[in-house]
């Protein structure tokens, strides 16, 4: 009974529960490293070079299939609005430095979903609210059924999100239809079940954290 006990706080809630998915199963990838400053456990990295550029932070792991729940804060710093919380759908790591290169799906800060295909930005209807310094970023990927969900938790008392109740904002854009549109028009492919977590930063000084 420990045991299980042990193993459910370490694992982030199953899919539908209430509470964010709060665990120790992501950390940033090794070259974070190149990029700032990054904690031991590299799982919050600050932006220290780079000025004005587009900076982005994947995690360090491929996932293949499945469902899979991440927790990311922007937790100092001055946001811009090309920041944001994302899936890039790539077999590879580290990500493209050239985001005209890659397909994605990500909240940015004003809080609207987008697909970036290559060189080409889809808006969906859906939207959460804009993004704020403490805000806890939740997106769940499917990758079996192709949906992505984003969903906003407010930081609580000691700077973690509340481990009940709902977030104030969700969006869930069903990203496979519009995807395979663009495989059949001939372009290239780009799979759908296989990606990792990437996050967009612009300015210096602005740090993130992954607690998922």
């Amino acid at each position: 009974a420990a045991a299980a006990a042990a193993e459910a706080r370490a694992s982030p809630p199953a899919l539908g529960s209430l509470g964010p998915p709060l665990g120790t199963l992501h950390a940033f990838h090794p070259e974070t490293r190149d990029m700032g400053i990054v904690t031991p456990d590299f799982r919050s990295f600050t932006k220290v070079g780079f000025e004005g550029r587009l900076s982005v932070v994947s995690e360090r792991e491929i996932r293949h299939g499945g469902v899979h729940r991440y927790l990311v804060q922007f937790s100092s710093g001055e946001l811009s609005v090309a920041d944001g919380v994302g899936f890039v759908f790539s077999s590879r790591l580290p990500c493209s430095k050239n985001i005209q290169r890659i397909v994605s799906i990500f909240v940015n800060q004003r809080g609207r979903i987008c697909m970036r295909i290559f060189a080409d930005i889809v808006r969906a209807s859906a939207c959460v609210k804009p993004l704020e310094l403490g805000d806890w970023v939740e997106l769940t990927m499917d990758l079996d059924e192709h949906v992505a969900s984003f969903s906003i938790w407010p930081r609580g008392v000691a700077g973690w999100p509340a481990t009940g109740g709902r977030p104030t904002s969700t969006a869930v854009f069903p990203y496979g239809q519009r995807l395979s549109k663009v495989n059949q028009a001939g372009n290239k492919n780009a799979k759908l079940n296989v990606g990792h977590l990437a996050c967009v930063v612009k300015n210096v000084g602005v740090t993130i954290t992954v607690a998922s």
